[in-house]
């Protein structure tokens, strides 16, 4: 997938000529039925965090998202990640829930907190 070609909201933050972070939201699928439901991508170098890049690229790119015609979208994170789970809450951000040890790092079996963004006035 060209996701750039397809005209995905994608953004990134430079500091000069320095990719330091990036935010997209890709399709979750591409069949009529799914095709609302979009799943955030972000990522901020270590050394930039905490100086409101990441929530600026996420704000853009929702924006954008919104203006794209997702009108739901869905993230995934590794639980115990409190930096990020108060960030996606204050954007709107609700949790769905937790997927038990869905990754493996280092050896070890970790969770996933799974959230959710409807961007719709009325959902039903």
């Amino acid at each position: 997938m060209n996701s750039i070609a397809k005209r995905y909201p994608h953004f990134v933050a430079l500091d000069g000529d320095t990719v330091i972070g990036w935010c997209d939201v890709l399709p979750v699928d591409l069949r009529p039925i799914r095709a609302h439901t979009g799943m955030l991508g972000i990522g901020v170098l270590a050394q930039q965090r905490g100086r409101g890049i990441g929530s600026a690229l996420l704000r853009k790119t929702l924006s954008e998202a919104r203006r794209f015609g997702f009108t739901r979208v869905e993230l995934a994170y590794r639980a115990g990640n409190a930096r990020v789970d108060g960030l996606y809450e204050r954007i709107g951000f609700v949790r769905e829930g937790m997927q038990r040890n869905a990754v493996r790092v280092d050896g070890r079996y970790e969770d996933v907190v799974c959230m959710a963004l409807l961007m719709e006035e009325d959902t039903r």
